[in-house]
């Protein structure tokens, strides 16, 4: 192959002016299915909540998106619920909690561990911290997947001009 490569980002145009993408087809954003929120999620309301957050964020996700997001929400509220037993009533964080019988005099703990729930919490946090970024739902991601999908648009568009080609040369012959 000689000379420069093409710029993948690069938008082509037709010769009349219109864009070539949508001559190929492609979908806009208003033309994409949206997602059911499935029923795992409805019969909690904090994981119902936490899915119309999610789904309302902008992005439009597609039916194939559906179990990831199922799963998103559900680390998001296994999180939520260790985050809250990690906590006493008046909401001081509780890294370390009494292990065995407290003293009978005083009432305290003389034996302390790490608190097991500060541990979940963590590991289903870095889960949905994966499967959100998956997704495209954090900052990074975001822009990640911004230049897979211009990427991914001028391969369409490649084809579509290949396409479009090879139909003037049928219509000259």
């Amino acid at each position: 192959m000689r000379g420069r490569k093409a710029d993948a980002r690069a938008v082509r145009r037709l010769k009349d002016g219109a864009d070539l993408a949508l001559y190929a087809g492609a979908r806009s954003d208003s033309e994409l299915e949206g997602v059911e929120k499935p029923a795992s999620v409805l019969a909690v309301p904090s994981m119902s909540a936490l899915w119309d957050t999610i789904a309302a964020s902008g992005i439009s996700w597609r039916p194939e998106d559906t179990p990831l997001l199922e799963a998103l929400v559900f680390e998001l509220e296994a999180a939520r619920q260790c985050r809250d037993r990690c906590t006493d009533e008046l909401g001081n964080v509780m890294p370390v909690v009494g292990r065995g019988m407290p003293d009978p005099e005083t009432g305290e703990y003389l034996d302390w561990a790490p608190n097991p729930w500060y541990k979940a919490m963590g590991e289903a946090t870095a889960r949905a911290l994966r499967l959100s970024d998956q997704l495209g739902c954090t900052p990074l991601a975001r822009a990640r997947l911004g230049l897979t999908q211009a990427a991914g648009i001028a391969v369409g568009v490649s084809i579509a001009e290949q396409v479009r080609a090879a139909v003037d040369r049928m219509q000259k012959q």
